[in-house]
């Protein structure tokens, strides 16, 4: 299947970077273009494609600037020209290509993740165990030029070199005594926690606390010294740490978050191999359990390498153990729908619990039945849970295939949640592209990305959650808060994206009232009473020029129900009414206007008098004179007598309908900028 690039440089060597801001540079693909120099960046408005010839160097670079500090870098060789229409496309097509790429190697090295782990827990001496853990390190890792795997020496309080890359002087480096807390790998040892030294100065700094004897025996092994960045994990054993993996790069762009994070959820499972290599000598003489073991492995792989999802995995645990699991995760859509009111029950328990990320906890629900809850850890964090009532002991087969089934877990709600991300990403970022679209054209790429049919009135309604709750949760709920709007309406209704706690959707015209949305929000907050919700809806578009404005409305809409404090309704950008007049106005001008009018009234305001008060309750009634006098319990020549005294201080006549305007005006406002201010 072709693409964007395949079809714009055929077959001409290239290559492709990334850069956001705060992610720093990575490559995404190349093609037979070896240029290990980083691009340069310099500033670019959102939009803009800027070209540089690489001066006296033999490539050229394209530089495409997206919205949130996003640009993508095409390096090409001098000798390939591209036109202005191909520019353009590469401008278009480019972001999508690259979601594309990115969820087919997330694919590709889950895939790996899975083979690696199946291959290092199937080996049990811990030689051949500790080479095969650093070879798939460097798999897993393909941006890593040299690995070292050091363990720690409980007799001598120093860590060894154990396993190293092939060009490095291994026997050389292994007369090398780390203590903790020496250089990175003493420090992320002593520390417990993952480093990233993304730079060569981060680096030297970093090996400034070597002893002289290290550093010079680690310089005879190999020149570290001209490494561009590091990585350095711990691997656990039961909670303890027993060995580090550095990796270090001397080319291309620095390692990244996403590296970190990949190297230590694979520690963790790394980890897992080494305690399983520990107790091989206790079970060896249960060969019938360790191809139990195999098997059941070899099916949860083979589930998540099909993409067949968390249920499923979820289904084979169930059928291996003999009895249900209840499967909650925290980041995405929950697996079933008892688990999410076990955790909502349980959330105050659960949060305590969480920070001890690998030990089970027992929880007893509202029935006393008693449960018990394991959590499901990945990149250094708790992911989600597998609840179970608690029975009898489990069996080793049965707490073995918990244990492998956890890290199976992890891995795929990491990579849904990826996906999801990602998704939303996109989306967020077309439906951006849509707003600030200047062409046609433009407009019909963003509403091609996003499926919005050209022709198909649509709103904007845009919803606003506020949660009463852990921060963990918060995830959770939002899911469910789209899982149940999208059951409830079905094709009426399309989210489009979330950002923090707001969700962005897609409203199609004549098809759903206000009303029934009005109720859904009652509804579901009767059932989720830690939360509260509100939405904005802007006015209809026939056309997709006009949803940017619908989007605006729904804004504004939403900065209304803000300001009055409302919560649990959906205010209609059409149903302002005049306060579309001033909902963009800064409330200091509004109070100034407000002020400036009254004050000379309020300068010789009077007890007997109460000019401001009279004045309001006139308008009030609608310039009855006779229906003011009552309310005011004063004779009706009194007031009289006060209207025309107000007259004379304001400068203004009661039968002058600019000046009646402008009273109305004052009126109002005082009235409801006081009462917005007390909320």
């Amino acid at each position: 299947m072709s693409d964007i690039l395949t079809d714009v440089l055929q077959a001409a060597p290239f290559q492709l970077w990334a850069y956001s801001e705060g992610g720093g540079l990575r490559m995404i693909t190349k093609q037979a273009l070896d240029m290990p120099e980083q691009p340069d960046i310099f500033p670019l408005n959102a939009g803009d494609v800027a070209y540089t010839d690489g001066g006296f160097r033999d490539y050229k670079e394209y530089h495409f600037q997206y919205s949130y500090g996003k640009r993508l870098i095409l390096r090409i060789e001098s000798v390939v020209s591209l036109s202005k229409y191909e520019e353009e496309q590469l401008a278009i097509e480019l972001p999508l290509f690259v979601h594309h790429t990115t969820e087919a190697q997330q694919k590709r090295l889950l895939q790996k993740l899975n083979e690696s782990i199946g291959a290092i827990t199937a080996l049990t001496d811990l030689d051949a165990l500790l080479s095969k853990i650093l070879d798939t390190t460097m798999e897993v890792i393909s941006e890593a030029d040299i690995g070292v795997l050091w363990m720690y020496d409980e007799t001598e309080d120093c860590l060894k070199v154990q396993k190293t890359s092939a060009e490095v002087n291994t026997r050389t480096m292994k007369n090398m005594r780390m203590k903790p807390g020496e250089g990175m790998v003493g420090t992320v040892f002593e520390k417990e926690k993952a480093a990233l030294y993304p730079t060569h100065r981060d680096v030297l700094f970093a090996a400034s606390t070597m002893s002289y004897d290290n550093l010079s025996i680690l310089e005879r092994s190999y020149p570290f010294g001209e490494a561009a960045s590091v990585l350095c994990v711990p691997v656990k054993i039961r909670q303890i740490t027993r060995c580090v993996l550095i990796l270090y790069q001397f080319r291309y762009a620095s390692f990244t978050k996403h590296e970190l994070n990949l190297l230590q959820n694979f520690a963790d499972q790394v980890g897992i191999a080494l305690q399983n290599a520990e107790l091989f000598d206790q079970l060896q003489e249960q060969n019938h359990l360790l191809a139990k073991r195999n098997d059941i492995h070899e099916r949860l792989v083979s589930l998540s390498i099909q993409g067949k999802g968390a249920p499923a995995i979820r289904e084979t645990l169930e059928d291996v153990l003999g009895f249900p699991l209840m499967l909650l995760s925290l980041f995405d859509d929950p697996v079933d729908s008892n688990a999410s009111t076990f955790a909502a029950y349980h959330q105050n328990v659960i949060f305590e619990r969480k920070r001890s990320l690998s030990t089970p906890f027992i929880v007893e629900d509202f029935r006393e039945e008693v449960h018990e809850v394991l959590p499901i850890v990945g990149v250094g964090i708790c992911l989600g849970y597998i609840i179970c009532r608690k029975r009898e002991p489990l069996s080793s087969l049965q707490r073995m295939a918990l244990e492998l089934g956890i890290p199976i877990l992890a891995l795929e709600f990491i990579r849904e949640k990826s996906v999801t991300d990602h998704s939303f990403k996109a989306s967020e970022e077309a439906f951006q592209t849509l707003l600030m679209a200047e062409t046609t054209k433009e407009l019909k790429e963003a509403s091609r990305l996003l499926k919005i049919e050209e022709h198909r009135p649509v709103m904007i309604l845009k919803f606003e959650l506020e949660f009463d709750m852990d921060p963990s949760f918060i995830n959770l709920y939002i899911h469910r808060f789209i899982t149940d709007i999208m059951n409830d309406f079905k094709e009426k209704l399309s989210v489009l994206y979330t950002k923090g706690t707001t969700v962005v959707t897609l409203l199609y015209a004549s098809r759903l009232e206000i009303d029934d949305i009005d109720a859904f929000l009652s509804r579901f907050t009767q059932e989720n009473t830690n939360m509260r919700m509100r939405a904005g809806l802007g006015s209809q578009a026939n056309q997709l020029s006009l949803l940017p404005r619908s989007y605006k409305e729904a804004e504004k809409a939403l900065s209304h129900l803000e300001v009055k404090g409302e919560w649990e309704c959906v205010m209609s950008y059409t149903d302002i009414g005049i306060n579309r007049l001033f909902i963009d106005q800064p409330q200091e001008d509004l109070h100034a206007f407000i002020q400036d009018f009254f004050a000379p009234l309020n300068a010789i305001e009077g007890k007997e008098e109460r000019l401001s008060e009279t004045l309001e309750t006139f308008m009030n009634n609608n310039r009855s004179a006779g229906q003011t006098a009552r309310e005011l319990y004063i004779h009706v020549n009194t007031l009289y007598q006060r209207l025309k005294k107000i007259e004379e201080i304001l400068q203004i006549s009661f039968h002058n309908s600019h000046d009646v305007l402008q009273v109305q005006l004052a009126c109002y406002l005082r009235e409801n900028v006081h009462e917005e201010n007390k909320r």
